[in-house]
């Protein structure tokens, strides 16, 4: 007997075991970095300029130009519950290692912070959900869960020295000024056959529930033509302000031109905090949000169960007076 429950419910341990296969380890550890994902693959980061705006000022030099690192791209969207745990990684990166340059990339249509630039910069990259962490224009990590591995992941970067080494004299920053709405940005870029993508970066900006954000992208152009000119024009209407009087910085990025070819950066497994879209609160029961099939069915339902209530409910009413009649 217990021989023949055993074979009738053998499908369960073979069930169990793809569901154990099938599970993400917790505590699992990033991707070994490999040789095979360098910088000559198309998105990949050549070299990035950071140039500070003078308070007040309507033209700079490029004097005060620095060169991160790394470059850590964060897209992010202010209605994605998720996000906010990718954020906190970026950030303690951010507060140990300062020279790590951060873009904040709000690149979701239905985000009230969206840029023109960020979501021109998503779908470069190949993105398709929140959040998503982007380095080096190399690595990718997608989801809350994901984001785990984000230290680790710049650790095994900075071991196997992969930190950019671009000579200054390549690329440059001569200059900017600001007038009627616009900002003009000199640029010298002395490589060939690459993307150059200009940003404008803020803090303190309104993040209306999630409070005043960090550096984030306010304007930007993207895979910018300088076959005829060496300025780049930022054009600021409409976009969003500094609540704590941050002049702002400019953030000059050179890729690899094509679409970016990202390697993932975790063997976690993508889960349910990777969203595309915002949630629908009014969305609720079934009832709720599809009122007439619900109608239609119930309708139907009542309908189909006459017939048996016809014979049941005379039934039941013809034993239940029998019994009365006993009684009396």
């Amino acid at each position: 007997m217990v021989r023949m429950c055993m074979s009738h419910h053998w499908w369960r341990g073979v069930l169990l075991a793809v569901i154990v296969a099938l599970t993400p380890v917790v505590g699992s550890s990033p991707v070994e970095i490999t040789a095979s994902v360098d910088s000559n693959m198309p998105g990949a980061v050549l070299d990035v300029l950071i140039l500070d705006i003078e308070a007040n000022a309507t033209n700079g030099s490029g004097d005060s130009l620095r060169r991160p690192p790394f470059l850590v791209e964060l897209h992010t969207a202010t209605w994605c519950l998720p996000c906010r745990a990718a954020e906190v990684e970026v950030a303690e990166l951010e507060a140990t290692w300062s020279n790590v340059a951060i873009l904040r990339h709000h690149s979701s249509n239905l985000d009230t912070l969206s840029v023109k630039a960020s979501n021109e910069t998503k779908q470069h990259q190949g993105i398709h959900g929140y959040p998503s962490i982007v380095i080096e224009g190399r690595w990718i990590l997608n989801g809350s869960s994901q984001s785990a591995d984000f230290d680790d992941l710049i650790a095994n970067m900075t071991s196997s020295g992969l930190t950019r080494n671009t000579t200054p004299t390549d690329n440059w920053i001569d200059g900017w000024s600001y007038s009627n709405g616009v900002m003009d940005v000199d640029v010298r870029i002395g490589m060939d056959d690459v993307q150059v993508d200009v940003y404008l970066l803020m803090k303190g900006v309104n993040g209306g529930q999630l409070g005043i954000l960090p550096d984030t992208v306010v304007a930007g152009e993207t895979d910018v033509n300088l076959s005829q000119s060496s300025t780049v024009s930022l054009n600021l209407s409409g976009t969003s302000i500094s609540m704590t009087d941050d002049p702002g910085r400019i953030v000059l990025v050179v890729r690899n031109p094509g679409p970016a070819i990202l390697t993932p950066g975790s063997d976690i497994f993508v889960s349910g905090d990777y969203q595309s879209v915002p949630p629908n609160p009014s969305r609720g029961s079934f009832a709720m949000s599809n009122p007439f099939l619900f109608w239609l069915a119930l309708v139907g339902g009542i309908a189909f169960m006459l017939p048996a209530f016809q014979h049941t409910v005379p039934t039941l009413f013809s034993k239940r007076q029998s019994k009365i009649d006993e009684e009396e």
